[in-house]
């Protein structure tokens, strides 16, 4: 069973890429495969929607919390800003490859 949080291979020679080659790839239109140099697609899993709906279910949990806790509005933004920032940092081990169609 693949681990919940791995970066992706591509999908015609499996080798692993790297964490900046995945960041990458999301300003263009896709990669190309270091070792096989065929171009492939990144598509997003549902670990991506696993990811991003446990972020909304973290945020309203800490927020309700907070908000009933504290006046101020700072650390509301703080914790929000901090929550998106650390799935931005994780989306690239939830998304995987594709074959590119020509």
């Amino acid at each position: 069973m693949k681990p919940f949080f791995s970066l992706p291979s591509c999908p015609f020679c499996g080798v692993q890429q790297t964490y900046r080659s995945v960041i990458l790839s999301w300003i263009g239109k896709g990669q190309v495969c270091r070792r096989c140099k065929k171009k492939m697609k990144y598509r997003f899993t549902i670990r991506t929607a696993i990811l991003c709906v446990g972020l909304l279910i973290a945020c309203f949990i800490i927020n309700s919390f907070l908000l009933s806790q504290i006046d101020s509005l700072v650390p509301l933004l703080f914790i929000t800003f901090l929550l998106v920032a650390m799935v931005f940092l994780l989306l690239p081990f939830t998304i995987a490859y594709k074959k590119q169609k020509k």
